[in-house]
């Protein structure tokens, strides 16, 4: 796995509108708690939740109190 970019989230969010990637995702919950939707799941999140999001499906977060989160993606092998 090639390391492609690795970030956070620069304020304590509550609404992560929903979007999709090229790459895949690894998404790792620091902080809060609250629902995840993944293509057309809901799951609950809280501290130390790890998502992996593959590339093309969308994904959305929202949280009553607010969330932080750090992600990892790596650039989609070659087929």
């Amino acid at each position: 796995m090639r390391l492609y970019s690795l970030g956070a989230a620069p304020r304590t969010l509550s609404n992560c509108h929903p979007h999709s990637h090229e790459l895949w995702e690894i998404s790792v919950n620091v902080l809060g708690e609250g629902k995840t939707w993944i293509g057309e799941e809901c799951y609950s999140f809280t501290e130390g939740t790890i998502l992996c999001i593959p590339p093309g499906m969308e994904h959305s977060k929202r949280s009553q109190d607010g969330f932080v989160h750090v992600y990892a993606s790596d650039r989609r092998p070659n087929a």
